[in-house]
């Protein structure tokens, strides 16, 4: 946001990792909630985890995982839901910001990964509808 700041841009769309606290912050720009995404978990539809009904987080916390780095909403919604389950984060086995490269890996291969849930087009790319992470 530094560059709305310097009036370098007028403005800018993004995720915000978590609530917005500085009041200086939501004082100084005119600042517009557009709907929140949840995070979901996904797996190729030949996974095994894909013809379950109820998966815990926790069940899939030893899966090989595709994340996205720290960083990104993806991981910090993730580290948050793994906080409220009392597990740990899962190793990544890849680090990507690019949904094209977790998707293709994602209906291919063992993995799980994680997504907005706005991101429809997992389903079309051969991936299950994703379930929010309990």
């Amino acid at each position: 946001m530094p560059s709305l700041h310097q009036r370098l841009i007028d403005f800018a769309m993004f995720r915000l990792s978590t609530p917005i606290a500085e009041q200086q912050l939501i004082d100084e720009l005119h600042l517009e909630i557009l709907f929140n995404d949840q995070l979901v978990v996904a797996a190729s539809r030949n996974s095994r985890w894909a013809r379950r009904r109820k998966i815990d987080l926790s069940e899939l916390i030893t899966e090989p995982w595709i994340l996205s780095g720290p960083d990104t909403w993806n991981y910090i919604e993730l580290a948050e839901a793994c906080r409220a389950r009392g597990v740990d984060m899962p190793k990544t086995r890849l680090e990507t910001i690019s949904n094209a490269v977790r998707v293709s890996l994602l209906a291919t291969g063992p993995y799980i990964g994680t997504f907005p849930r706005s991101t429809n087009h997992l389903e079309r790319n051969g991936l299950p509808e994703g379930r929010r992470p309990r």
